[in-house]
């Protein structure tokens, strides 16, 4: 992708997920497509997808997660060029480790990189 041409970064919320192969599955599929840059992450379920709006859409992208076999919808959706491009998941900069606030009945952990 040329990084110097505006682009759209959108954030999917996956469904589906088991494990991590299958978070690769998506992110392999999804990188396949002419100017995609995708991260999935297993452990908080979003895909982050950076794209050429003028070469396909949020549409297609969702498609292609679902022909891999999976769900997904528009979780938050943007537009950056590269000069101030952010990514708009942090998890997808892979962080030596995550801790996840316990849910109702479930207790905390870390997971680390």
């Amino acid at each position: 992708m040329n990084t110097a041409a505006a682009s759209s970064l959108v954030e999917l919320d996956v469904e589906g997920m088991t494990c991590t192969a299958c978070a690769a599955r998506i992110e392999t599929n999804l990188n396949k497509l002419d100017s995609v840059e995708a991260s999935v992450s297993f452990a908080t379920e979003k895909a982050t997808v950076r794209f050429a709006p003028q070469l396909l859409d949020v549409g297609r992208l969702i498609g292609a997660i679902r022909d891999t076999g999976y769900d997904a919808q528009v979780a938050r959706a943007g537009s950056a060029s590269s000069a101030g491009a952010r990514v708009c998941c942090p998890t997808a900069r892979r962080p030596r480790s995550i801790f996840c606030a316990p849910k109702d009945g479930e207790s905390a952990w870390r997971a680390t990189a």
